[in-house]
């Protein structure tokens, strides 16, 4: 779970920082796991006002700055 797990979270945001655009994909042997990580994920950033876009299989894709409300 991301929202619990600090240093992953740092890792995206200084990998925004540097990069602009970060992917995260996981590597589950079962598609359910996955989406369901790849869900929680961009609904954790959405709630912290991040662009983070669902791709169906359960990677993210996450775009730099906050999104404009």
């Amino acid at each position: 779970d991301i929202a619990q797990d600090a240093d992953f979270l740092r890792e995206v945001l200084w990998k925004l920082r540097v990069c602009g655009e970060v992917r995260i994909c996981w590597t589950c042997i079962g598609h359910t796991r996955a989406e369901m990580q790849g869900e929680a994920t961009a609904a954790f950033l959405k709630k912290y006002g991040y662009s983070a876009e669902y791709i169906l299989g359960g990677d993210v894709v996450v775009k730099a700055g906050k999104e404009v409300r």
